[in-house]
């Protein structure tokens, strides 16, 4: 078995500054004004009137940004290529220690803490910090590492990216989330989902 070519894994480095700007700009909320803006915008989202059908379609998609549910993914994705797998799962690993870190550093309380109206069911009501979105990271990261490999049918790609679209959306119309939490998370992920996509197209 020949050794992989890595000799253009420095194309893996760009995506990366996705991640970077997505959570410099999110941070944005660090700003008062800013910050009344961003959780207005959440309670407007989330207490729009929508078709019943669609917020259904929202809350079915929603396991998609969960941890556990990720894994098994992972797990499906090593038994095809357990190459593209140990990528993929290093890229978990990497989106959740971030995501753990800037949650610790940045604390910003869940918008439903500040709005009764908002608040979720207790069941689907986090307790840890708001920013960044962990679920639209890794649901945007695992869509884009499976745009990004070699042969990915375009209408695959668009439905693991509009599948990303909505669980995003579905954090603010649930109340957990601002939609700077979700650009940060969904910038987070996406860039470590690129940078993972390229590198396992090189070892593949």
């Amino acid at each position: 078995m020949s050794a992989p070519d890595l000799t253009g894994l420095g194309a893996a480095f760009p995506p990366l500054g996705i991640s970077l700007a997505a959570i410099a700009v999110g941070w944005l909320w660090a700003i008062k004004p800013v910050d009344r803006l961003d959780r207005h915008a959440a309670a407007a989202i989330h207490a729009a009137r929508l078709p019943r059908w669609l917020d259904a379609f929202v809350a079915f998609l929603r396991p998609l940004g969960r941890s556990h549910v990720q894994w098994v993914l992972i797990l499906l994705t090593a038994v095809a290529s357990w190459r593209a797998g140990s990528v993929l799962a290093a890229a978990m690993v990497v989106c959740l220690g971030v995501e753990r870190g800037v949650k610790v550093v940045a604390r910003r309380p869940r918008p439903f803490l500040e709005r009764p109206e908002m608040r979720p069911p207790p069941s689907l009501a986090p307790t840890d910090a708001s920013f960044p979105s962990g679920d639209s990271a890794r649901a945007w990261m695992l869509a884009t590492f499976l745009a990004a490999q070699p042969g990915c049918p375009g209408w695959l790609a668009a439905a693991g990216l509009g599948a990303a679209c909505v669980v995003s959306f579905g954090r603010v119309r649930l109340g957990v989330h601002t939609p700077l939490d979700v650009l940060a998370g969904g910038g987070l992920g996406a860039g470590l989902g690129l940078a993972g996509g390229i590198v396992a197209g090189l070892v593949g």
